[in-house]
């Protein structure tokens, strides 16, 4: 990633002078030359950057030798009420390349846990996740394809996506329920009252680019359709209606998919979010959820979790199904 388009990512996480901002960075010591450079751009606009790596070859080589767990409590105050985290995937982040033995592994989840509640705490907090190869391999894209979505979806005019996403939440705002057609008049009415929309326009999960909101959990109800739903860990599938009553996926009509929503709990089932996507570099479905669900002129719905923006639907799980729909919007009165 050229220094140019990183100093433009950096800036449109909401870097302001006098700040202090951790650049948390997940990456072999091989790479560890763009944890420096995402630091560079953080010293750029006046602000205070901190790095912090997470090499697997690193952490493996520590843990494995560990008999408990030596971090204090001093440790992880260091990383309390940041300003800002800068959270950088040059790899699939938290999971090793090599197996610990149990007890090891326990103190590694138990560092990861203590020092994500602790990031946890900053007033921004930003993922970016880089265009390599290993990204490129979970992907499911080819590593060209996957690189040059990746670096369209990043090299955008961020000011203008804030400002399309405010004007958006502002129009959705003034309605009570949102209703999406799809397919031959296939209708999904989620309720919005008393929820809260929200804009990411990069100070959230990047690529960015989208509205997004909690509806009314049990207040969501009818069908909706998709061409083609890429389904994360559950499949792709082809001109499917899913069919919603009071919030949950009771089923689709296609077996293959009934069978994976079996195996899940009501929690998961449940529809969490409604997103519109508002990237204009990003214009066609390609089965990544990363870039899909911020494609211009798309909408997602989400099961599972949602109680991080304004939600109450507690699960295991968050999995965004991305499709194209007329958007009919009910105001109140």
């Amino acid at each position: 990633m050229q220094r140019a388009l990183i100093d433009k990512i950096v800036k449109a996480t909401g870097v302001q002078a006098g700040e202090t901002i951790l650049i948390h960075f997940w990456g072999e010591d091989a790479d560890v030359g763009l944890m420096h450079d995402f630091a560079s751009a953080v010293a750029g606009l006046g602000a205070t950057p901190l790095e912090l790596q997470q090499s697997r070859k690193g952490n493996y080589e520590r843990f494995s030798a560990l008999t408990r767990q030596p971090d204090s409590d001093a440790y992880f105050e260091r990383f309390k009420n940041l300003d800002g985290v800068i959270d950088v995937f040059n790899h699939r982040p938290v999971v090793l390349d090599r197996q610990l033995e149990e007890a090891q592994l326990g103190l590694y989840r138990q560092y990861m846990a203590s020092l994500f509640r602790a990031l946890m705490s900053a007033k921004r907090f930003s993922q970016i996740r880089l265009p390599s190869e290993e990204n490129a391999i979970e992907s499911g894209l080819l590593p060209q394809e996957f690189r040059e979505r990746m670096l369209a979806a990043y090299d955008v005019d961020y000011d203008e996506i804030r400002k399309t996403g405010l004007e958006r939440a502002d129009e959705l705002a003034r309605s009570t329920s949102v209703t999406l057609r799809t397919g031959c008049d296939c209708r999904l009415n989620l309720s919005l009252e008393g929820r809260t929309w929200h804009v990411d326009a990069g100070d959230g999960d990047m690529p960015c680019g989208e509205v997004y909101i909690a509806p009314v959990e049990e207040r969501t109800n009818g069908e909706v359709y998709f061409e083609k739903l890429f389904a994360e860990e559950l499949g792709v599938y082809e001109k499917i209606v899913l069919r919603i009553q009071n919030g949950v996926i009771e089923k689709s009509g296609d077996s293959r998919f009934d069978e994976q929503l079996a195996k899940l709990s009501q929690a998961d089932k449940t529809i969490g979010e409604l997103g519109f996507g508002i990237n204009p570099s990003i214009k066609s479905l390609c089965g990544y959820i990363a870039l899909d669900e911020k494609a211009q002129d798309t909408f997602h719905i989400a099961m599972g979790a949602n109680t991080m923006f304004g939600g109450k639907n507690e699960s295991a799980v968050h999995m965004d199904l991305v499709g194209r729909a007329e958007i009919l919007l009910q105001h109140a009165g």
